[in-house]
């Protein structure tokens, strides 16, 4: 065990919240049915997985820089992004989802009332709606339940195995010290069960504005925020044993199974729903999310992502995946887009698809990183520049690129001959 970690409580073995659509074949049983229990990560991949690499089973950090902030996320921001999801308006959104819901069934058929022309750019107010912020305002939300998730993974109640009844388990999971955390996640669960569409899907903007869904991709992040919702719920299962928001994950997964699989209709300009679907498939088994993910993986480079305004390299659809020798356009997507890649390859085993993506990062780390690791050398567009352009004056290197740069080599990592990513 490497120093300043330390192993975790048992895994809670809760019964597991949700059912695919019956219309969706699970997984075949060869290939495995999910991670362990005790896994109580982002990461983890299936016992059918390219690669000898496999997360420690539930440990905990209790010392070093990274275990600093894990403290600091506890004690300062996580109480306050509490606050600014009620105060910015992000689950009165949801709530005025459920209106628009209400309002819908009362009209025949229940269909959206589509009162409002498609706007355009990612940041659109609904007039005399009450809707507040961008289009991507739940993915806060997400982030924020995700965080609590593995937050709340620190905190499991120890178990009775004597009892008659198999384990206890508490209501609604808990930190002992911070219960807030887990009512939190009850209470915004509720919503976004209330929320949810009868066919599974899921965005608070779209529901309130009556747009056409998935009319303009390049800059809705429809499947952006529900790759985040994916990842919120993975987090609440492993971390609290908590199914309930996995449930509402597996109905929006089915309906974009519905809507995409087999067709080549349309990609979302911000990657990330590759990467959760193909972890929703770790978790439940469910083959039709990892085909899915492949798919969206593979029509990259076709124009499917629609027109963003600033050029298809910016949304990394100028070339496929497997053509693609360096990283392009935003940095956010690009990376996103580059671990959606690795999960695929590795839970396929497609050596080909693992290797174009080894190539780019490579390339990237040689020549597209700063000293520091950060990402990001040009504010126009947030994305990356030309080989050694690295500029020390106007280097944008956000937060969010780092995060996923912690992503890509993470992932990478678990595949042999790949682990030197890790450094």
């Amino acid at each position: 065990m490497p120093p300043g970690v330390a192993p975790a409580a048992p895994a809670d073995p809760a019964d597991r919240a949700y059912r695919a659509d019956p219309g969706i074949p699970p997984q075949d049983p060869a290939a495995g049915t999910g991670p362990p229990d005790s896994v109580t990560g982002p990461v983890a991949p299936s016992a059918a997985a390219a690669g000898s690499h496999q997360p420690l089973a539930r440990t905990s950090l209790t010392e070093g820089l990274l275990h600093q902030w894990q403290q600091r996320n506890l004690a300062a921001s996580l109480p306050l992004a509490l606050r600014q999801l009620e105060d910015a308006g992000n689950l009165d959104n949801v709530r005025l989802a459920i209106k628009a819901n209400h309002a819908a069934s009362r009209r025949a058929g229940g269909a959206a009332d589509g009162h409002r022309p498609v706007g355009v750019g990612p940041v659109d107010p609904l007039p005399e709606t009450g809707y507040r912020g961008p289009v991507f305002m739940d993915s806060d939300i997400y982030k924020t339940l995700e965080a609590i998730g593995w937050e709340l993974a620190h905190g499991r109640r120890p178990e009775n195995p004597e009892s008659p009844e198999g384990p206890e388990k508490p209501e609604h999971p808990e930190n002992p010290e911070h219960p807030e955390l887990g009512s939190f996640a009850a209470r915004v669960t509720a919503l976004l069960e209330e929320a949810q569409r009868p066919d599974g899907y899921l965005n608070s903007y779209f529901q309130v504005s009556g747009e056409p869904r998935y009319s303009r991709l390049a800059w809705s992040h429809e499947m952006y925020c529900a790759g985040h919702l994916i990842q919120a719920a993975v987090a609440l299962r492993r971390g609290a044993g908590d199914g309930r928001l996995l449930a509402v994950a597996v109905r929006l997964a089915d309906h974009l199974v519905r809507e995409f699989a087999g067709h080549q209709r349309a990609l979302d300009g911000h990657p990330v729903i590759e990467t959760a679907l193909a972890e929703l498939y770790r978790e439940t088994g469910t083959t039709a999310y990892l085909e899915l993910a492949r798919q969206f993986t593979e029509q990259r480079g076709r124009g499917l992502a629609g027109d963003s305004g600033l050029g298809r390299r910016y949304l990394q659809d100028h070339l496929p995946v497997r053509a693609s020798a360096t990283e392009v356009g935003h940095v956010v997507r690009a990376l996103y887009l580059e671990a959606g890649v690795t999960d695929v390859a590795v839970e396929t085993g497609d050596r080909e698809l693992l290797d174009s993506s080894a190539r780019r990062w490579d390339d990237m780390v040689t020549a597209k990183t700063y000293l520091t690791g950060g990402n990001g050398s040009r504010h126009a567009t947030e994305g990356f520049g030309d080989r050694f352009e690295l500029p020390p004056d106007r280097a944008y290197n956000e937060t969010c690129a780092a995060i996923a740069s912690f992503q890509c080599p993470r992932r990478a990592a678990r595949h042999p001959g790949r682990r030197r990513t890790d450094d």
